[in-house]
C-alpha cells in the first residue's frame, strides 16, 4: 500500500488490513499506519492492534516511521503451528517489522482494506491497495482475493477506485 494523506490540524487518517475473527462481539487483529498530529508537526507511525475476548491491545511501533510516496506491505496469517497469529511490515522484500500475537478466537472470518479519516475534508489521494492476498493454509499459498465488497460513507466525499477484487484506490476529501 503506498501512503500519502494531507490532514488538517487536530485531525488522523489512517490505513490498514484487517482480520475479522468474530463480527458479534467485533473482534479483529490488524496492522497498518496512522498519520495525527504532534503538536505543530504531523506525525506517521506505523501499529499493531487487536481486540478479542480479552480486551483491546495496541503497539504503535514509534522508532519505525512510514515515509510518504513509499509503498509498504502489511501482513497477517496465522500460524497454525504455533497456534498465534503473525504480522509483518515490508518495504520492498525488506522486512522492517514482524512479531506475533495470540488471540481468542483465533479464527478468520473476513479480510479488510481500509482508509479511514476522522473528518471528511482530510484528502486521502494516493491510497493505494495492491496485491491483496490471503493465506490459504490447504495449498500452503497466497492466493488473491477473488471476491469484494465495497465501501464507502454516504457522509463523506471518498470515492474507491476498483482495479479487481485484489486492488483499489482510495480518493478524496479536500
Amino acid at each position: 500500500m503506498t501512503i500519502w494523506a494531507e490532514i488538517p490540524w487536530n485531525e488522523m487518517c489512517a490505513e490498514w488490513t484487517c482480520v475479522i475473527l468474530d463480527y458479534s462481539p467485533l473482534y479483529w487483529i490488524q496492522c497498518g499506519y496512522y498519520q495525527y498530529w504532534l503538536g505543530i508537526f504531523p506525525a506517521w507511525n506505523f501499529y499493531i492492534e487487536k481486540q478479542d475476548s480479552n480486551g483491546h491491545w495496541m503497539l504503535p511501533l514509534q522508532l519505525l516511521h512510514p515515509l510518504v510516496g513509499h509503498t509498504y506491505t502489511y501482513a497477517i496469517w496465522y500460524d497454525t503451528t504455533q497456534a498465534q497469529w503473525r504480522y509483518a511490515i515490508l518495504e520492498g522484500s525488506t522486512w522492517l517489522y514482524s512479531g506475533w500475537r495470540p488471540v481468542d478466537p483465533d479464527q478468520p472470518c473476513d479480510l479488510q482494506g481500509f482508509v479511514e479519516t476522522s473528518h471528511k475534508g482530510v484528502h486521502i489521494g494516493g491510497s493505494h491497495f495492491s496485491k491483496l492476498t490471503y493465506w490459504d493454509p490447504g495449498i500452503s499459498w497466497w492466493p488473491y482475493w477473488n471476491r469484494h465488497d465495497p465501501y464507502t460513507s454516504p457522509h463523506t466525499s471518498y470515492s474507491l477506485d476498483e482495479r479487481g477484487h485484489y486492488e483499489f484506490y482510495a480518493s478524496g476529501g479536500g
